[in-house]
């Protein structure tokens, strides 16, 4: 296994942990680790990157073989919703589980996301709030702003598309 990084728009860098060519995870870093990321990963982030658009990130590159049916679930679930898209983790809970008292397991699950910013789990907010984010609100809240949703002082949101 090897790591590499790129960096973000963010103030941080995305570390790759890459296998036999498929992504085992991905995570934010204060610090670079491992090699600066060079192949066809880094062509398709910069891409995201220049144009804001997650969606475009080549999902078969993720090695999910590990996930249960309901990571699953919440994987397609959030690499089809988009840029500037937000929705609540009961309405998460609703649409895939059609039961909005599941909203504490969709952010237990969301919390284990292995494919942080690629599998855009940041869009997931409560219903007043910003919500989680394993490495911090502030980081969530600049994201999405980069892909266009507007936060007011109190930080609640509206969608900008």
């Amino acid at each position: 296994m090897s790591s590499e990084y790129l960096e973000t728009p963010f103030d941080k860098f995305l570390i790759f942990e890459i296998n036999d060519a498929l992504i085992d995870a991905v995570t934010f870093s204060d610090v670079k680790k491992g090699s600066l990321l060079s192949s066809y990963i880094k062509s398709v982030m910069l891409n995201v990157f220049e144009t804001k658009n997650v969606a475009l990130f080549d999902y078969t590159l993720l090695n999910i073989h590990s996930y249960n049916d309901n990571q699953k679930s919440i994987h397609d679930f959030l690499k089809n919703s988009q840029r500037g898209q937000i929705i609540t983790y009961s309405d998460v809970a609703l649409s895939l589980y059609r039961n909005k008292k599941y909203a504490r397991a969709v952010g237990k699950i969301l919390n284990a996301n292995k494919f942080i910013f690629v599998v855009p789990c940041h869009r997931v907010v409560g219903k007043h709030f910003l919500g989680g984010y394993k490495y911090g609100s502030d980081l969530k809240k600049k994201i999405l702003i980069w892909e266009g949703v507007k936060l007011n002082g109190n930080m609640n949101f509206q969608q900008n598309f």
